[in-house]
């Protein structure tokens, strides 16, 4: 049996009666009086003008399902700008951009789990609502970002309560864009009942905090493409 590119089958009798279409009935009476390997072999040993040749064709298909894999032609079509505060990320353009209101964007990157607190996504944060983060203070780089006051609810699961202020598992600088360098933390935080009892369920808060341009990046969901999105930033 032969195989196709597609890993489908065809017989030798198939290929056969296409062979002799494009041959023509008089080169395939010479070729029927030989033994079926001959045959091939023959064939194969006299090109046809006209018809381009296996290898060409092969050659051909390889190439293009290179370029139908790579992507490479579609590599901008699947990406959109968002513009905020000067600054530009080309973000994938299944990611939906909430409207900006005082304290930011959010922007959502997934679906939207029933038990949590709102859809898959992270926050770019403006002058306000870095400046009343928790208990109405401005956002100190030395806890997770928490606006507001009182309790906060899980994010990943709506029933518990966050246990503040978590645990500090990195931190550092991270560029965002050429000439930026935001504080980054990440916090790994627990959620608890509302009686304090350990549930199990925690998550990571990472920040990117830009003190100059005024811009917190703010993410509950840990997106693998966010930290190579907001490096390829531009500004203006």
């Amino acid at each position: 049996m032969r195989h196709c590119l597609d890993g489908s089958q065809i017989s030798w009798r198939a290929a056969w009666a296409f062979r002799r279409s494009v041959v023509g009935p008089v080169v395939h009476r010479e070729l029927a009086r030989q033994p079926v390997r001959a045959r091939y072999k023959s064939v194969a040993a006299e090109p046809q003008v006209g018809f381009p040749s296996l290898g060409i064709m092969l050659t051909t298909l390889v190439v293009t399902a290179s370029l139908l894999f790579t992507g490479a032609p579609a590599q901008s079509a699947a990406t959109k700008p968002l513009t905020f505060r000067g600054m530009t990320l080309q973000i994938p353009s299944t990611w939906k951009v909430g409207k900006a209101d005082r304290w930011g964007v959010h922007v959502m990157t997934g679906g939207c789990d029933r038990l949590a607190v709102e859809c898959r996504g992270f926050y770019l944060v403006g002058p306000e609502g870095i400046s009343l983060a928790r208990h109405g203070n401005p956002y100190d780089p030395e806890e997770p970002y928490h606006p507001g006051n009182g309790l906060a609810a899980c994010a990943p699961d709506k029933r518990y309560v966050e246990d503040f202020p978590g645990k500090l598992v990195a931190r550092g600088l991270r560029p965002v864009g050429a000439g930026h360098q935001a504080t980054y933390r990440v916090w790994r935080v627990g959620c608890t009942t509302q009686s304090a009892k350990r549930t199990g369920v925690s998550y990571q808060e990472r920040i990117w905090h830009l003190p100059k341009s005024k811009i917190l990046i703010f993410d509950q969901w840990s997106d693998s493409r966010l930290g190579t999105i907001l490096k390829r930033a531009t500004w203006s």
